[in-house]
């Protein structure tokens, strides 16, 4: 006999009796990393820390700690393992090998194969081992890869696996220190540059979108490792981006973000000044700037890293209600324009908004203060009956603030800050009691009180719990005791259920002693109640409440305490003992009812043909519900003490017996139940069970059923408990040997597929059971449960200690394992005998083909059941000739040797006799009996299990954090993730199944012999098969192999496809080679090596067509896959043999190894001549007139991938007239991919103009008086300007000037940001060449076939005929313009004025054509042009305007229409955006681009929107030419805007779209120009409204940085507001006349020829302060304010309906204003004004306004108390109007201010209301006895004023009473017979509150006495007629 090993016995001994390894997790110190995966990104704090379910490695100390202490944090799981102490040498050895090949393959160059492969093999050690490396290996690992990653000549196509495992390596700051490393900014940010906004080749787009990402993390982790003095360097290089109206403002936010060094103590004073200066910016321009999210996220990431240094107390009220604004509430200005319609295009950015609220608070009242006012003005919005856009942000920022609030308390209070040595927050600036407490009552008044959805509020329900659970948990239990006994409203039972889930760890972990109340005594009523919950006729209510008990008995032992109350002196402890009695038939209870459920979803045949589709699969919540039972009784089992366990197995196998289930449904989920039972509690169920269910099935089979398709339904459904129940114990089956094997040997004769599939699955899982290593029990505690002295209350939700967890394993004994290889030969070599003989078959065998379903099942799931102690054959390596890397499998301990089996009386391993076995079958199937699929589809899963062999149980575990209820079981403030003892157990199995996955991977996959290759080639032609269901599930584990390994066995499989990409092969065979190339991320057209991808492109473009729309879908994908996926590869590296990157790798090698490690670089010489063979394959292909069109444009597409700009890559002149050539094609397919690719490589290849560096101070010379701003600004006349000429000031000196360049040369800053914060330090100036002719001078050969190629297509007039032809055709995509714009545009700046003279000529035409298609064409073209003049020289520009462009501009522009209008302004805009939709390759940033897109959008609807802002990069002093062409057409158009609208529309629309991009340096332009405006602007009225639309547009712009400017400035930049608002309030003054008398009288007022002139001047002025107003991002100016009362009494004005309307938008655009703190005095002084207005109308729209801005505005007003006073007073004042309708908007607006508590003193203003009210009641009872005279009509107004005030407290509480509330209501009861209006106010009033307050009634009552309950059940219900 054997005696039971534990985890330290020698590996080669098996364990017998009882087979369990007990292990005890506190035998070593070791704390590790478990679940490193990919999503650790999202779990990271942003503070760089991150929990990762680890503990903290001091808390381990132990006898080992001395060994384990070198490693840097191990992974705490590992030490659960029974085969620990083998696995010690196993890691250390694993981690050598992966060091010393990555190595050797770094050292060898081997980056695509090598490098990649050991980098993945690191990240996968780091994810199952942890962080098990010395200190000293962690820091050299990290400044390898930081050197990998930033080095130039990395490729990249490995920078995602390299910054992948560099993010895994930086997520532990604790473990090394600044100290230990230092990380510098800049190879970082220029690898960030050069991977994503400036490759030298196109990188696909999905490729893009992850390295992105993967970067910026790196980025964000490395940050608190940078070195000392980066804040200076950062904010010197991205300060100069910082331009408000630029695109590149956002990109610089964003870097600046990512970049600076928040983390650096010393850094924290410069950054809290660039902190201002922000701010300052936010304060001049917060109209709705495109970078106010960016730079939110900024401040965000600021406050939330550097907590309680800077003091956001001053900027809370701005910040706040910029927040507020941007919230798109339905709150409008008489529904104008909609408040936030210039946001559609932009995201709310909830979780930077949150995170900065949580930051500011802090021992800070105001803080607190104001976030609980923001959330109480939100409150109403997030009852579900209040559902819009906004619903979904809300509750998302809710979700949100709630997690970072318990994140920042969790940093503060429960983490030891000492090993976060980055961490830094003053005492008196962390959270205190206070602001706790009124955070959590804020927000949980929210969630509690409306049912939000259940995901948000589960987790905001979730944190609270943990940060407050007194104030939380008996909430919710109260809420769920009050719906529970309703079930009218589904709803919010389900809502309630999934709260309580969501809280079962802080209820039963709750105790008297620590939170003042126990929970544990409310678990038992609770899991009474969610019985009646387990429903057949609604299955959602049944799995939550299913969900719920799991979650509730993972928590809590079965085990009956009443015994020991006696003994119990806590009168609380002694309830629960004796409570615990009941525990017993709760369970009865509970089986009973599931019972039901499972009889309930039986289902019945009603028709024979019924039978065959009975069993195809159950429906999604069949399978869900099967899935919930299992594992809710295996919790029960487990938890279950064996008294209670046998009584309830006793009731469930005696169901068995006496019942018989259909095997589809019921049957599957009554044997759940059964299988739970006998894997937690074989002892007990199998005795019960196996031997009784055995007996029967083998006395119900006999000979007369053996092949019998339909048998008996009895012994099916034996049958089918059989194959559940032998996935148990393996001990615990030896003690039924003879039943089991004879039971086998029974069912095995069986020849019906259900018969032997059911006896196959029992089959595999037996011997599963056997071999497998698993975990015995999971109980939440490890004491006895059957001991009488057990308190097990006491255990309800304990968690666990991981350093004291015992775990009991089973390992395979001897006995067991002797036993499942004596099985599994037994039938191995039965079955495979029947199969021996198929290769001699040379006809279809009848016999054969009856059987052979079954042999093949039969021995699959033998196999599967013993697979993990099988191993593939050895064989001859598949060697890579472009790779260094060791591929020899890896070596894995479990605890036990692992002998081979051999094939009885021979040398060979099963796998190899199964793989000749299933190829023998293949063939025959293949010639005899194709269409067996589900034979085929049987010889698919071997292949695959030869592989892949099936390593784990189905159903062997519940992973805890899979569950339904993952998040009742953590506590989100633990800061070291306690779990449960059995969620533990559960998460150590998880760590051993990650292991035994990736043994058999690596066993199976990673050494490539040849044999592989064959199994892979049998599997590939299962891939090919006839039938599309052995397709589609071949197909799926062939993409499974490919996708392990990618480019690795991509060069295998490439000779797979060939044979069938030629003529005659069949449309399956070939369709199926389609689809097995193209893959699913891993496809052999992107990862292979050159001659790979040459050898399968080739064939595909060769390929044979076919007019089948499947194949023509299949190719398209194809195509799109290789264009959006595929990322060039080096053809060569160059890589110094001195490299920095060398040397850190040798380091981490000792000497000694190194000597042993003999590496030779890898060259590739033959990849050029292969790669230019490719390319001229795709180039003969394309250019062949026989080549179908389709595959023209594939070649196109391959051949855009493939052309890059690299030495190696060889360009040739047929290329790139394929494109060229492209261009005229008849196909409008190959003309749009040409189009594209061209205009990519015509940047890709653009000419090397020479270029000089200069010191930015050392070039700028400034003179007295001048400033970098007004050096930049625009000059009219340069020559006749007051100050000195850009052209002398600033200029290249002639020391640096090219020879050939006249010195000094003018230096132009055409990034226009660039000087309006700062300058760059340096400026790289680029210089004109002389002659363009020439080709070759500092041009590469690529780039002098380029341009010679397009000077010779651009000097052929036919050619540029038939383009011009076709590029004028009708298209409406929206990308064509694009393309044509950019490609002339690059033609223009690459070969100069003469490649582009001729295309000039010819585009006359076309422009003055009236054909709206060609003026399209020409407005692209001659933009295009015109914007590529950019790096001409003054000389050349100015000549090539005057002779050529000029005039044909001066006529197209004459012969614009109003089709070709928005053509022309986009065209204007400069619309060349270097971006393909396929290759999407753009050197600018993302940011500049999604800005041009939306710039686009904007103006592209007829001129409306905000304006659009593209990324012109020119400097306006070098556009000067054209900017004076449109302005001096401009000039003339406001001479005939009195005569024409459509000349004046069109040039001021064209002088708007170029002045636009100015932006601050608009200067001289901006000043004279307004000046000619003002002459035309009174002396001639403009009769036309889009001429003032237009104008008024103009206008804005104008005066757009007239701003408070954060920058100071020495010029003046544009006119002043105040002077031209001045000059015009000041002419239209007698305006106030007209709308005095027509306000006096509406009827008699007539309109006379000044009036209506000075009504035009007024809709002019009123234009452009709506284009200000909502256009301008800059804040909106003071001197606006002046205009409201004007504005408010034309908003009335009947006689011309476009005066009301621009009235209204005026004063919408007025309202939504995010005004200053020191301008709040003037706009009262104005509103007050209005408010005044004899007109009730105007009173009215003063009412309209204050309902926008005081929304917007809450926090500002609740700053001041005067400024509160103020506004309640003159809403006060105009709610004791004489108007109705003003008073009863003033009541909607008190109830507004009362909701966002603006009212100062509430109570008081109530007071004063009753008491009217009673003063109105006493007089109007006297005047009723005659004591007095009748009531007057004022004295009703003032009445009715009061009772509008009442009914406006009722109004602000619509989902609550409050205590005042039910007095109110009876007072105004009281008033219902008073004269109207007062009794239609009331009545409507209580309507409103009858109807808000319905859905809570039962609760809302309990608030009123039974005298209120009368009064109101009187009005509330009706008299009944009858009555």
């Amino acid at each position: 006999m054997f005696t039971k090993c534990n985890s330290g016995s020698n590996p080669s001994t098996y364990s017998t009796s009882g087979g369990g390894v007990n292990v005890s997790s506190n035998s070593t110190s070791g704390v590790g990393d478990s679940t490193a995966t990919p999503k650790m990104a999202e779990e990271m704090d942003d503070d760089q820390s991150s929990d990762l379910n680890e503990n903290d490695p001091d808390e381990a100390m132990d006898v080992t700690e001395v060994e384990n202490n070198r490693f840097q944090k191990e992974n705490h799981l590992l030490k659960n393992l029974p085969y620990y102490k083998e696995l010690q040498a196993e890691t250390e050895e694993y981690l050598d090998k992966i060091i010393t090949n990555l190595v050797n393959t770094i050292l060898s160059q081997d980056f695509q194969i090598g490098v990649t492969i050991y980098t993945k093999s690191l990240k996968t050690y780091i994810v199952m081992y942890g962080r098990k490396f010395t200190k000293e290996q962690h820091i050299k690992l990290i400044n390898l890869y930081v050197e990998i990653i930033t080095s130039k000549e990395c490729p990249l196509n490995i920078v995602n696996d390299v910054a992948d495992v560099l993010n895994i390596l930086l997520r532990k700051p604790e473990l090394l220190t600044r100290d230990d490393i230092t990380i510098a900014w800049r190879p970082l940010y220029d690898t960030v540059d050069r991977c994503i906004f400036h490759r030298k080749y196109t990188l696909s787009y999905n490729a893009s979108a992850k390295l992105e990402a993967l970067l910026k993390e790196t980025v964000r982790l490395s940050n608190v490792y940078f070195e000392p003095g980066t804040v200076t360097q950062v904010l010197a290089e991205f300060s100069p981006m910082l331009c408000p109206t630029s695109p590149k403002m956002v990109f610089g936010l964003e870097m600046l973000k990512h970049f600076l060094p928040f983390l650096d103590v010393q850094a924290e004073s410069e950054i809290n000044e660039f902190m201002k200066h922000l701010l300052s910016y936010c304060d001049a321009w917060n109209n709705g700037p495109t970078w106010e999210w960016t730079v939110l996220s900024l401040f965000s990431t600021a406050a939330w890293n550097m907590p309680g240094s800077f003091d956001w107390t001053p900027y809370l009220p701005t910040m706040y209600a910029r927040i507020m604004k941007n919230l798109e509430l339905p709150v409008h200005f008489k529904g104008a324009r909609n408040a936030a319609r210039e946001n559609s295009l932009k995201q709310f950015d909830y979780a930077s908004v949150a995170r900065w609220m949580v930051s500011t608070l802090g021992n800070r009242p105001q803080a607190i203060q104001h976030l609980c006012t923001f959330l109480k003005s939100l409150e109403t919005y997030y009852n579900p009956t209040n559902h819009g856009k906004w619903t979904m942000p809300l509750g998302a920022l809710l979700n949100e603030l709630v997690s970072s609030f318990s994140l920042r308390l969790k940093k503060e209070r429960y983490i030891d800050n000492k090993k976060r040595w980055w961490y830094r927050i003053q005492s008196e600036r962390k959270l205190t009691d206070e602001e706790i407490d009124k955070f959590v009552k804020a927000t949980s008044y929210i969630v509690l009180d409306f049912y939000l959805d259940l995901n948000i509020c589960g987790f905001v329900l979730k944190n609270l719990a943990c940060i407050r659970p007194n104030i939380i948990i008996p909430a919710i239990l109260e809420k769920y005791e009050g719906i529970v006994e309703t079930v009218t409203e589904p709803r919010k039972y389900m809502t309630t259920l999934r709260w309580v889930t969501i809280i079962l760890l802080p209820l039963m972990s709750s105790r008297k002693e620590v939170e003042g109340y126990d929970g544990r005594k409310l678990v038992i009523p609770f899991a009474l109640s969610l019985l009646p919950a387990i429903d057949p006729n609604d299955m959602y209510k049944t799995l939550s409440a299913l969900g719920c008990l799991h979650g509730l008995f993972n928590l809590l032992p079965f085990v009956d305490c009443s015994s020991l109350a006696e003994t119990l002196e806590d009168e609380d402890e002694r309830e629960l003992c004796l409570a615990s009695g009941c525990l017993e038939d709760f369970l009865v209870q509970f089986l009973d009812r599931i019972l039901n459920l499972i009889d309930s979803r039986q289902v019945e045949n009603t028709r024979m043909a019924d039978n065959r589709t009975i069993n195809e699969g159950a429906n999604v919540e069949d399978i869900s519900l099967e899935k919930f039972i299992w594992a809710v009784f295996h919790r029960i089992a487990t938890q279950s003490s064996t008294k209670i366990c046998k009584a309830v197995i006793k009731k469930v196998v005696s169901f068995a017996f006496a019942n018989t289930l259909e095997t589809a449904v019921s049957g599957k989920l009554y044997a759940s139940i059964l299988q739970a039972f006998v894997v937690a509690r074989p002892d007990i169920a199998l005795p019960k069970i196996l031997p009784q269910l055995c007996a029967s099935i083998r006395s119900h089979i006999s000979d007369e059923i053996l092949d019998e398709e339909d048998i008996d339904k009895t012994l099916l459904f034996q049958l089918l408990l059989l194959s559940y129940i032998t996935e148990t114990d393996g001990v615990e089956l030896l003690k039924y040997r003879s039943d089991i094997e004879s039971t086998f040997d029974t069912v095995f004769k069986l020849n019906g597929k259900k018969g032997y599939t059911f006896a196959s699955h029992a089959l595999s899982r037996f011997l599963q059971s056997l071999v497998y290593i698993y975990p015995i029990e999971c109980r939440i505690s490890q004491a006895d449960y059957d001991d009488p002295n057990y308190l097990a209350i006491r255990d309800w939700g304990a968690t666990a200690d991981p350093r004291f967890v015992k775990m009991n394993w089973h390992m395979p004994s001897k006995p067991e394992y002797d036993w499942a290889v004596e099985i599994f030969l037994k039938y191995f070599t039965t079955y495979s005998a029947r199969l021996a003989n198929v290769a001699s078959f040379t006809e279809s065998n009848a016999d054969f083909n009856k059987t052979l379903l079954k042999n093949l099942q039969v021995l699959l799931s033998a196999y599967n059941g013993i697979s993990t102690m099988l191993r593939f054959w050895d064989d001859v390596p598949v060697e890579s000739e472009d790779s260094v890397a060791d591929l020899s499998p890896d070596k894995y301990e479990f605890g036990f040797k692992k002998p081979d089996i051999f094939v009885p009386g021979t040398d060979m391993l099963i796998s190899k006799k199964c793989y000749e076995m299933y190829t023998s079958v293949f063939d025959y199937l293949q010639a005899y009996k194709g269409d067996d699929v589900d034979a085929y589809i049987a010889l698919m899963r071997g292949f695959d299990s030869l592989i892949f062999p099936l390593v784990e149980s189905e159903r062997r575990m519940v992973a805890v954090s899979k569950s339904s209820v993952s998040l009742s079981l953590q506590n989100t403030l633990d800061p070291k993730k306690k779990y449960t003892r059995g969620g533990l157990i559960t998460r150590s199995y998880d760590v051993h199944m990650k292991r035994i996955r990736e043994s058999r991977r690596c066993a199976g996959c990673t050494t490539w012999t040849k044999s592989h290759v064959a199994v892979l080639h049998s599997l590939f032609k299962l891939c090919i098969n006839h039938y599309a269901k052995v397709r589609v599930n071949s197909q799926n584990r062939f993409f499974r192999v490919i996708e392990s390994f990618e480019g690795l066995i991509s060069r295998s499989v490439t000779s797979f496809f060939e044979p069938y990409l030629k003529e005659g092969t069949h449309h399956d065979e070939y369709k199926g080679t389609l689809y097995t190339m193209l893959g699913r991320s891993g496809s052999p057209l992107l990862h292979n090596s050159w001659a790979g991808l040459k050898q399968l492109w080739l064939a595909l473009v060769h390929s044979p067509f076919s007019e089948k729309n499947s194949i023509i879908k299949i190719m398209e994908r194809i195509k799109n896959s290789i264009t959006q996926n595929f990322v060039y590869y080096p053809l060569q590296l160059r890589l110094s043999e001195n490299a920095k990157m060398f040397d850190l790798a040798k380091s981490l090698l000792t000497k000694e190894q190194l000597s042993r490690l003999d590496y030779k670089i890898i060259k590739t010489p033959e990849n050029p001549k292969i790669f230019l063979q490719l390319l001229n394959g795709l180039t003969e292909a394309g250019v062949d007139g026989n080549t179908h069109w389709r595959r023209q444009v594939m070649c196109a597409n391959m051949l855009s991938v493939l052309i890059v700009d690299d030495p190696d890559v060889p360009v040739t002149k047929e290329m790139i007239e394929i494109f060229f050539d492209g261009l005229i094609s008849h196909s409008i397919d190959i003309r749009r991919t040409t189009t594209t690719t061209l205009s990519w490589l015509l940047v890709l290849f653009k000419r090397q103009y020479p270029s000089v560096t200069v010191i930015t101070k050392d070039a700028l010379v400034l003179k007295e008086g001048e400033s970098v701003h007004s050096v930049l600004q625009y000059k009219i006349n340069p020559l006749s300007s007051s100050t000195t000429p850009t052209t002398s000031t600033w200029v290249l000196p002639p020391t640096n000037g090219h020879p050939a360049t006249p010195s000094p040369y003018p230096i132009h800053i055409h990034k226009v940001h660039f000087g309006y914060s700062d300058l760059p330090s340096t400026l790289k100036i680029k210089l004109p060449t002389e002659d363009y002719s020439n080709f070759t001078t500092h041009q590469s050969s690529a780039r002098s076939i380029l341009l010679e190629t397009t000077h010779r297509y651009l000097n052929n007039p036919d050619y540029l005929a038939k383009l011009l032809e076709l590029w004028s055709l009708e298209d409406k995509t929206k990308t064509k313009s694009n393309k044509r714009a950019s490609i002339c545009k690059s033609i223009a700046r690459n070969n100069g004025p003469d490649g582009v003279r001729l295309l000039v000529g010819l585009v006359h035409a076309l422009g003055t054509d009236t054909d709206q298609w060609k003026q399209k064409c020409a407005a692209d073209i001659l933009c295009g042009i015109m914007y590529g003049m950019k790096l001409w020289n003054d000389e050349e520009t100015n000549k090539f305007w005057e002779e050529a462009l000029r005039p044909v501009f001066n006529d197209c522009l004459n012969s614009v229409t109003q089709e070709t209008m928005d053509a022309w302004s986009v065209a204007l805009q400069y619309p060349t955006i270097p971006f393909c939709q396929n290759l999407r390759c753009y050197p600018g940033s993302i940011a500049d681009l999604l800005q041009a897109l939306i710039g686009q959008m904007a103006i592209s609807d007829s001129g409306s929107g905000r304006k659009a802002r593209n990324v012109l990069n020119r400097d306006p002093n070098k556009m000067r030419f054209f900017i004076e062409f449109l302005r001096q057409r401009f000039i003339k158009s406001l001479e005939t805007a009195q005569t024409t609208s459509v000349d004046a529309f069109k040039e001021m629309t064209f002088f708007d779209q170029v002045i636009t991009n100015l932006q601050w340096r608009g200067g001289d332009l901006y000043v004279q120009t307004l000046d000619l405006v003002k002459k035309h602007f009174f002396d001639s009225p403009i009769p036309y409204m889009s001429v003032r639309t237009q104008l008024g547009r103009v206008l804005s712009t104008f005066f757009e940085w007239d701003v408070e400017s954060p920058v100071p400035f020495n010029s003046e930049l544009c006119p002043r507001y105040d002077t031209f608002v001045d000059f015009i309030f000041d002419r239209l003054s007698s305006l106030e006349e007209e709308a005095a008398k027509y306000q006096a009288n509406e009827k008699d007022s007539e309109e006379n020829a000044e009036i209506r002139k000075l009504l035009l001047k007024f809709k002019t002025a009123m234009e452009f302060i709506v284009s200000a107003t909502w256009d301008n991002e800059s804040s909106v100016h003071p001197s606006f304010f002046r205009f409201i009362p004007l504005f408010c009494q034309f908003e009335s004005y009947d006689p011309d309906p476009e005066v009301s309307t621009l009235a209204c938008s005026a004063l919408a655009g007025l309202a939504r204003t995010l005004i200053n703190p020191k301008h709040m005095d003037t706009l009262f002084i104005y509103l007050n004004q209005a408010s005044l207005s004899p007109s009730w109308r105007a009173r009215l729209c003063v009412l309209e306004f204050l309902k926008v801005f005081a929304l917007n505005n809450t926090s500002v007003f609740t700053t001041s108390l005067t400024w509160s006073h103020q506004v309640v007073d003159l809403v006060l004042r105009l709610l004791s109007d004489r108007k109705l309708e003003v008073r009863e908007l003033s009541s909607k607006i008190i109830c507004g201010f009362l909701h966002c508590l603006l009212v100062p003193e509430p109570m008081e203003l109530l007071k004063s209301f009753q008491k009217t009210t009673q003063t109105f009641k006493r007089n109007r009872q006297r005047a009723k006895d005659g004591k007095r005279a009748a009531l007057i009509p004022e004295e009703i107004d003032t009445a009715h004023s009061a009772i509008l005030g009442l009914c406006a407290f009722v109004d602000t509480h619509p989902y609550h009473v409050p205590a005042f509330l039910p007095d109110i209501l009876v007072v105004l009861t009281t008033h219902l017979h008073d004269p109207q209006p007062i009794p239609a106010t009331i009545r409507k009033c209580l309507s409103d509150f009858r109807r808000t307050h319905h859905d809570n009634w039962a609760i809302h009552k309990t608030k009123f006495t039974e005298d209120q309950l009368c009064i109101l059940t009187d009005i509330f219900v009706s008299p009944c007629y009858y009555a």
